[in-house]
């Protein structure tokens, strides 16, 4: 099994219930959608040194794509985006690097 593409670097702050946050932390490599300019993806998120990222928190993590294709010439550095569970918003971030996106869109064509 091969290693999985870090598509992106993400500077993540995790909404706290006052501001329409969930009471619970985001776990590592959880699946929540990425949503931007009005779309939603399915990403897995992987912070950086710890399990979980807990309401009010700032961290970095790195994300990656399920469908990597679909985001080409779509994401750059300093990008907002929000992760979803569901209908609600659990944190706010900014791309602070693009990583492994090309390469993990070119691994997805050849699958």
């Amino acid at each position: 099994m091969g290693t999985i593409n870090k598509d992106l670097k993400v500077r993540l702050s995790v909404l706290t219930e006052a501001e329409g946050g969930a009471a619970a932390a985001i776990n590592h490599g959880c699946r929540p959608f990425f949503r931007y300019h009005g779309k939603k993806w399915i990403v897995v998120v992987n912070f950086f040194g710890r399990r979980m990222a807990y309401p009010g928190e700032t961290v970095n993590a790195y994300v990656t794509f399920l469908t990597p294709i679909k985001q080409l010439g779509r994401i750059s550095e300093g990008l907002e985006f929000e992760l979803c569970m569901g209908p609600k918003v659990m944190a706010k971030g900014v791309v602070t690097k693009v990583i492994d996106l090309w390469r993990s869109a070119s691994d997805a064509k050849e699958h």
